[in-house]
């Protein structure tokens, strides 16, 4: 599921035709959030794994 999107583009280094997207999901353990990495990279997106504590 996808729970969350935000968008940057004040204080990060990027280039003028750029932007950053944080995207949050909930996936059912660490194989589907592999998974979503390794799709993300494919296609050519930088992609960064941040597990938050359950609960």
């Amino acid at each position: 599921n996808l729970i969350a999107v935000e968008h940057l583009r004040e204080g990060v280094n990027l280039h003028v035709r750029e932007t950053e997207v944080h995207c949050t999901f909930e996936v059912r353990g660490p194989n589907h959030s592999d998974a979503i990495i390794t799709a993300a990279r494919n296609a050519g997106y930088r992609s960064l794994r941040v597990d938050l504590p359950t609960g």
